[in-house]
């Protein structure tokens, strides 16, 4: 009995929730200020923020990466993960009941090494 009512709350719950979506890219401080603005208008505050954004360009030895796509992997996954922890950690510090941020890391995360990924994993520890 007391999962079925369990259940019968859940779906209850879930028939509240709302999705939303847009667009946003994470190097872009101005887009990532309307991330937060949107996310703040059609949710009413942000209470988890997951960065998760992130890029590889592929797996290949560092001395075969260019300068734009060294530039555009560290953009995205370090600055662009700054960026919008910055701007959701400026709503969430005048939530009574705060945030929290979740960071996420990729290939090698296990403490294991992921061969060619020298760029990307030197933006996954930051």
């Amino acid at each position: 009995e007391g999962l079925s009512v369990a259940k019968k709350k859940q779906r209850e719950t879930l028939l509240q929730a709302k999705v939303v979506g847009t667009s946003c890219d994470v190097c872009k401080p101005e887009d990532v200020k309307k991330l937060v603005n949107f996310a703040v208008g059609e949710l009413g505050s942000i209470d988890i923020w997951i960065n998760n954004a992130g890029t590889n360009k592929g797996f290949r030895p560092l001395v075969n990466f260019s300068d734009e796509d060294i530039t555009q992997i560290v953009s995205t996954n370090l600055v662009g993960s700054l960026l919008c922890t910055r701007e959701a950690m400026d709503v969430m510090q005048y939530q009574e009941k705060g945030g929290h941020v979740f960071n996420m890391d990729g290939a090698g995360s296990g403490g294991s090494s992921t061969p060619l990924t020298a760029v990307y994993g030197s933006t996954k520890c930051g």
